[in-house]
């Protein structure tokens, strides 16, 4: 009964509730046509407000055009005195009966209450009307974000006027004050609430200029800071977080010279010119409309300290470095680019970045080639850069001759780089040359320490030096020559290498010659490895030629370290060698800089010669397998090329003349004790064309080939390669394909059936179809004893005794057979036949 009770209570409490909301009266302004006016402020203080209440609307019947349910919607209107103006609400207080704070929405529309027309919406608190027709009314409905009687707000609403801050151009930039210190006791108040554009894009800058402010001040050092303090956001939404750009020059001709992000520190501003006038605009990292939501105020300086310049601002100071004897430089000399400024006279640069806070260094030179290296740099500017450069002249002031720009990449700030020696080559040894050290970003400041050594060239570093290499004669490299790469230089600088028109990246070729003993030899690289700091490919590049001043580029090649397999020359292109003539190596990395380089032992082999399809070993065609068979060796074969297996390596080719009859068999067998076990046999009629055919596989041991040639052309010269299956890529030192021994022969069986061919049709006993599929037929059956079938190689397959004239015979492969019918009386007639 007490629970009846309670829910009863419950039931009439909720029904007074939801009563007392419907009888609410409606506010005045509920309807357009009863909008309250509003007053419009002179500019952004919104010192005259109106107020507003959602509690008790309905929905006007107007549709809207806006996020949200007006469903509750009151009216507010105002007369334009500009083309543009800001709507805005705040003080949103909830009057409902949901216990969920209400945001308030709002749409600015113009025209008459029954034709009314979407301006903009509000969905931001904070909305910049443009366009406006000064003189008209316009109207604004206010309603709460969620449908619902439950659902309410109080709040104010301002009508305001964008006024642009007095400095919003160039023209108009307000003087700053110089501190004495660093510490910023004199600031300047500024905001860029209602700045506008100043129509000059940021670039090399970033960030959105949309709401840009000026300042200028005159330097008194060449070294000011610039401080953006105590920044403010406007809008909730964003983090304070401001841009600065500082130019020289005056408005319309304005130049960029730093660029400045930080909020937190002060900026160093270097390079500066005493008693010149720089420009400084401030502006928010963002574009977001309304312009509010991305407006801040805060304080802006300018600071004063001591930084001294260094000794060698200027080209006339250039600190003298020593030459260390090594590369491995012994003795660097520190310096910094912090306090520099721009050379004076002017001296352009023909390498990248900014030349603002250039330092110089010069050294004598005592070789030809020197490199240059930097280590220990690191950030001591306000701005990140991506690079510190060095451009290095010969010369005097004034003609001044650019013969090299260095680049050293800075990945982290805060000192972290990625430095490799420079090589200088083609010096003069007593001359004087000078490096000019800059950052890549104007405003940016680096200290370094910088060195000058001497790489101790490899005797073969230039062609006329060039080391002989004796020739191995057979494939085991028992004779080999050391070298190295590392610390050459470039020797013929016009002397194109592999596989490009220019040698913008040979600057580490040594030399090697040797004289050819026969047409086809291999270049190796044995014990390849990396002595630099990064790893490359070697390439590997032969010119003929009887001297260094009249060489002819012959054949190319590359070596990487993952692969140890010997590059036949004279099979790539089919260049063969000239026995007699002397050919010269050119090796060198295939990226520039002293960083790469390795040690590797040149070895020169002599492999078959019938390794190229232009020099092939002739076979005679016998009647057996056994009566032709000759035994030779692919060891030393060319490394791959084209087969109908997949992958082929050490190719050793053959040629034979197809007989009278048409016909030919080519066939591979084994040798005891022979690694080579798996063959791949492959026709080309001549050099250069697709393979005809190939076989890779015999029956029943799948290791050895043959090839059956039939309706050939009697004396056409047939070429043909027999490989190993497999690649010779040593991957943790094991080739797949294996080189050896093996048997070869080229043989016709119909050379021994011509007698008996011309006995059976004297007897007119015949075969059919041939070729036949599964029924082989014969006439005169009754003259038959019994058959026997044999395959190409004389191994006997079948016997048949007293055949009847249909011969089964489906269980054969395709091939070429002997059917050899033993007559009754005696005699033996055989026959080809083809399986099909």
């Amino acid at each position: 009964m007490k629970l009846l009770n309670r829910s009863l209570l419950l039931l009439i409490l909720t029904f007074n509730v939801y009563i007392s909301a419907q009888i609410l009266p409606p506010p005045a302004n509920d309807d357009c046509v009863n909008a309250i006016p509003l007053a419009v402020n002179g500019d952004m203080s919104c010192t005259i407000i109106g107020s507003g209440n959602t509690l008790g609307a309905t929905s006007s019947g107007i549709p809207s055009g806006c996020f949200g349910n007006p469903d509750d919607d009151v009216w507010f209107s105002f007369i334009a005195v500009g083309t543009s103006h800001t709507v805005s609400t705040s003080n949103i207080v909830n009057t409902g009966t949901s216990p969920n704070q209400q945001n308030v929405t709002f749409e600015v529309m113009k025209g008459d209450c029954g034709a009314l027309v979407n301006v903009l919406c509000g969905e931001w608190n904070f909305v910049t009307l443009t366009n406006l027709t000064p003189g008209e009314k316009y109207y604004i409905r206010v309603y709460t974000t969620s449908s619902g009687i439950a659902n309410a707000s109080s709040f104010k609403l301002c009508i305001g006027t964008h006024v642009p801050p007095p400095n919003d151009e160039c023209a108009n930039a307000i003087a700053l004050s110089v501190n004495p210190d660093s510490n910023c006791g004199i600031v300047t108040s500024g905001t860029t609430l209602s700045a506008t554009y100043s129509g000059m894009l940021p670039s090399p800058c970033t960030g959105s200029t949309d709401d840009d402010v000026w300042y200028k001040f005159t330097a008194t050092a060449n070294t000011h800071t610039l401080w953006l303090k105590n920044t403010v956001a406007l809008s909730p939404y964003l983090s304070p977080k401001l841009y600065a750009q500082v130019f020289k020059g005056s408005c319309g001709s304005l130049v960029s010279t730093i660029c400045i992000t930080a909020n937190d520190i002060a900026s160093v501003m270097s390079g500066l010119n005493i008693g010149e006038t720089y420009y400084i605009r401030v502006y928010s990292y963002g574009s977001t409309t309304p312009t509010i939501l991305h407006a801040f105020t805060f304080d802006i300086c300018i600071g004063s300290i001591a930084v001294p310049t260094p000794v060698n601002n200027e080209f006339a100071n250039a600190t003298v470095l020593p030459v260390n004897p090594t590369k491995n430089c012994g003795t660097f000399v520190s310096g910094t680019t912090y306090g520099a400024s721009e050379s004076l006279p002017s001296i352009p640069s023909p390498c990248s970045g900014s030349v603002s806070n250039d330092v110089w260094y010069k050294f004598t030179a005592t070789k030809t080639l020197h490199t240059v290296d930097f280590k220990n740099i690191s950030s001591v500017g306000p701005v990140y850069s991506n690079y510190l450069v060095a451009a290095v002249y010969s010369g005097s002031l004034g003609n001044l001759t650019s013969i090299e720009c260095i680049s050293v990449s800075i990945y982290a700030t805060g000192g972290g780089y990625y430095s490799n020696p420079t090589n200088l080559i083609g010096l003069t040894p007593g001359e004087t040359y000078y490096i000019r050290v800059y950052a890549s970003t104007t405003n940016m400041a680096y200290k370094f320490n910088i060195c000058v050594g001497t790489p101790n060239a490899p005797v073969n570093d230039y062609c006329s030096n060039a080391i002989v290499v004796p020739v191995n004669t057979g494939t085991t490299c028992n004779l080999t020559v050391p070298g190295t790469t590392s610390d050459a230089s470039e020797s013929i600088p016009n002397l194109v290498g592999c596989n490009s028109t220019s040698n913008t990246f040979i600057d580490d070729d040594v030399w090697y010659k040797f004289t050819a003993t026969q047409n086809v030899h291999g270049i190796s690289l044995k014990n390849l490895t990396s002595v630099g700091i990064n790893p490359s490919t070697v390439w590997i590049k032969i010119y003929k030629g009887s001297d260094c001043g009249s060489l002819v580029a012959f054949e190319c090649t590359q070596k990487e370290m993952t692969y140890n397999y010997d590059s036949i020359f004279g099979y790539i292109n089919s260049k063969l060698f000239v026995p007699g003539e002397t050919y010269y190596i050119r090796i060198y990395t295939e990226y520039s800089g002293p960083s790469y380089a390795y040690t590797f032992d040149l070895c020169i082999t002599s492999p078959l010669t019938n390794t190229i399809c232009d020099n092939p070993i002739s076979l005679a065609v016998a009647d057996s397998f056994d009566a032709g068979a000759v035994t030779v060796s692919n060891v030393g074969g060319t490394r791959s090329g084209s087969t109908c297996s997949g992958y082929g390596s050490y190719y050793a080719w053959f040629k034979a003349i197809i007989p009278a009859s048409g016909s030919m068999i080519i066939e591979t067998g084994p040798v005891a004790g022979s690694p080579f076990v798996d063959s791949v046999i492959a026709n080309s009629s001549s050099c250069g064309t697709t393979f005809s055919f190939c076989n890779d596989n015999i029956s029943p041991t799948n290791l050895f080939s043959r090839v059956i040639l039939t309706g050939r052309v009697p004396g056409e010269t047939i070429r043909f390669a027999v490989l190993s299956n497999g690649t010779v890529e040593q991957y943790n030192g094991i080739p797949s394909a294996k080189a050896g021994e093996f048997k070869i022969s080229v043989y016709d069986p119909g050379n021994l059936l011509a007698t008996d061919e011309t006995d059976m049709k004297n007897k007119s006993i015949n075969i059919h179809p041939n070729p036949f599929t599964d029924v082989l037929n014969i006439s005169k059956a009754e003259l038959v004893k019994s058959v026997s079938i044999s395959d190409a190689s004389g191994r006997l397959v079948k016997t048949i005794d007293n055949p009847s004239s249909a011969l089964h015979l489906g269980d054969l492969k395709q091939g070429l057979y002997f059917v050899t019918l033993n007559m009754k009386d005696g005699s033996k007639q055989s026959i080809k036949a083809i399986k099909k």
